[in-house]
C-alpha cells in the first residue's frame, strides 16, 4: 500500500483530485457518467482510454476519469498502466511517485506469483487502485497477446467496479487490436487542431465499431486550452 501524502506532488492537469469543483472537472464528469452507464451487469466494466497518435491527452484522461469515477466511495475503481513502452508522461509521473517501484503488468504476466494485493496498489486518500505497468517489458506484444493478460483482465472484472486502461497509440501500435477481445468500450482521444482527420480515421478503422463508445476532444496548446477534455 502507499499513500500520495503530499498533493502538490500532483500535476496541475489532474484536476479531479486537486480540483474536483472545478469547471475542467466538471467535463470529466460528463465522461464518467457514460461509463457508468455502460454498466449493465454484475460484474466490472472495462474502458481503455486510447488516441490515434501520442501525446494527445490520453493518460491525463484516463487518471482524471478514473478520479471522477472514484469520487463515489461505493466504486471501486482500478486504474492499469497498459502502455507498455517508455513514455514521456506516464502515470507515475502524473501522480509524482516516478522512483516508487513495485512489480506490475509485465511481472504479472510474465508468471511470477504475485499476490493481487501488492499487484494492484491501494491510494487510500483517492479511494483508488493503480496497477503499474512494471519493469519494461522485451516484447509488449507478446505480453498484450498472452493467456495470462486475458486472466489478469478477468480478475480485475471481479474485484473492481471500473477497470480504466492506459493504453498505447493505436496507429502506432498492435495493443490496441490485442487487447480489444478483453475491453468492453473504448474513448477515443483527439487534439482540438493536432489530430488530423486522417489519423483519427485510420484509429477508427482499427477498433471494433461497437466498442468506440465515443470521441473526447482535448484542447490543446494550439488552441489555448492545456490538455483538458472539452
Amino acid at each position: 500500500m502507499f499513500e500520495i501524502s503530499e498533493k502538490r506532488a500532483l500535476d496541475p492537469k489532474l484536476v479531479n483530485l486537486l480540483k474536483p469543483n472545478s469547471t475542467y472537472a466538471e467535463s470529466y464528469q460528463r465522461l464518467r457518467l457514460s461509463v457508468e452507464s455502460s454498466r449493465n451487469r454484475d460484474e466490472g466494466v472495462v474502458v481503455a482510454i486510447a488516441s490515434p497518435v501520442k501525446g494527445e491527452g490520453k493518460t491525463l484522461t484516463a487518471i482524471n476519469l478514473a478520479a471522477a469515477l472514484a469520487q463515489n466511495p461505493a466504486h471501486k475503481v482500478l486504474l492499469i498502466d497498459l502502455n507498455l513502452r517508455p513514455t514521456q508522461n506516464s502515470i507515475k509521473e502524473y501522480l509524482g511517485i516516478q522512483k516508487w517501484r513495485a512489480p506490475g503488468v509485465v511481472e504479472n504476466v510474465l508468471g511470477k506469483a504475485i499476490d493481487w494485493d501488492q499487484l494492484a496498489q491501494t491510494m487510500p486518500a483517492l479511494n483508488l487502485h493503480f496497477m503499474p505497468s512494471g519493469q519494461q517489458a522485451q516484447s509488449p506484444y507478446e505480453i498484450l497477446n498472452s493467456g495470462k493478460m486475458g486472466e489478469m483482465v478477468a480478475e480485475a472484472r471481479r474485484r473492481y467496479d471500473f477497470v480504466i486502461l492506459d493504453t498505447a497509440a493505436v496507429t502506432l501500435f498492435a495493443d490496441t487490436q490485442l487487447i480489444s477481445p478483453l475491453v468492453d468500450k473504448f474513448v477515443v482521444l483527439v487534439a482540438a487542431g493536432e489530430t488530423s482527420k486522417k489519423q483519427l480515421g485510420d484509429c477508427l478503422n482499427l477498433m471494433p465499431p461497437d466498442k468506440v463508445m465515443g470521441l473526447v476532444i482535448n484542447s490543446s496548446k494550439k488552441t489555448g486550452g492545456g490538455d483538458y477534455a472539452v
